[in-house]
């Protein structure tokens, strides 16, 4: 597993599962979401198709309102390199939760990867290995 820290986004590959791990331990905000978007991209061994777990269950603080989550996902096809399933574990906070499965639904009625929030990163992982079994 190959890792790299920026600023306070830890970005780590594993290539053997083919996943793409992203840790954030600062605020979450539209306009680090659009950096963490670009930066991903700079990662050495970087691979679009690889399904992604980001895990914002340590962020200080959500600064996201619904205009916010709309315009993410309006201007994700620009910015997000992504194919791959992408699996967003919120932590145990309710409001962290349902703020992500509204930004969730807009998303898998507006893109053609599949996105799920979680509370924990198990959870996610394993939806993503169902969603693989589903495939096969």
């Amino acid at each position: 597993m190959s890792e790299k820290t920026l600023g306070e986004v830890k970005y780590s590959l594993d290539h053997e599962n083919r996943f793409f791990y992203v840790e954030r331990y600062d605020d979450l905000t539209k306009d680090k979401v659009y950096a963490e978007w670009e930066a991903m991209q700079k990662i050495e061994g970087f691979d679009p198709g690889y399904e992604t777990i980001a895990d914002y269950s340590r962020v200080s603080r959500v600064d996201l309102s619904a205009p916010d989550l709309i315009e993410l996902n309006k201007e994700m096809p620009n910015h997000d390199p992504r194919t791959g399933n992408v699996a967003i574990v919120s932590g145990l906070t309710d409001g962290r939760y349902y703020l992500g499965k509204f930004f969730c639904t807009m998303a898998n009625q507006f893109h053609k990867r599949k996105h799920q929030i979680f509370q924990t990163r198990i959870e996610a992982e394993l939806w993503l290995y169902s969603l693989r079994e589903k495939n096969k």
